[in-house]
């Protein structure tokens, strides 16, 4: 399947567009991707894997259907979720500092034991 952000051609009437990957999504079982051509319409195309092939869904109520669900559902979810925001990253990195164990601590480690851990 594309990744968000890629490009790829797609050929109408024997002519060549040019769309960019806006989001993508599984449901049923089915790969779409939601893309937008140079005028920022919205598209949705069926992705085969098992083929590697793009097809258009042609059908507008679906595609209007899809268009929805997407927009709906996955359109600026990443944003909202907040998985790397940076201060709450910083706050739980210093309390499992205390876990570590500082490397002069390991001064006393027998060179036995160390033997025994390898096969």
């Amino acid at each position: 399947m594309y990744s968000v952000g890629e490009n790829f051609y797609y050929e109408i009437d024997d002519e060549e567009y040019e769309y960019f990957v806006i989001g993508d999504m599984i449901i049923k079982g089915k790969e779409y991707i939601v893309a937008e051509n140079e005028e920022h319409e919205k598209v949705v195309f069926l992705y085969d894997d098992l083929e590697e092939t793009v097809s258009k869904v042609e059908e507008e109520d679906e595609q209007e259907e899809l268009l929805e669900f997407w927009e709906n559902e996955f359109y600026g979810t990443s944003e909202e979720n907040g998985l790397w925001d940076d201060e709450d990253l910083g706050s739980d990195f210093e309390e499992e500092e205390e876990d570590f164990v500082d490397i002069d601590e390991l001064d006393d480690f027998d060179e036995e034991e160390e033997e025994d851990m390898y096969f």
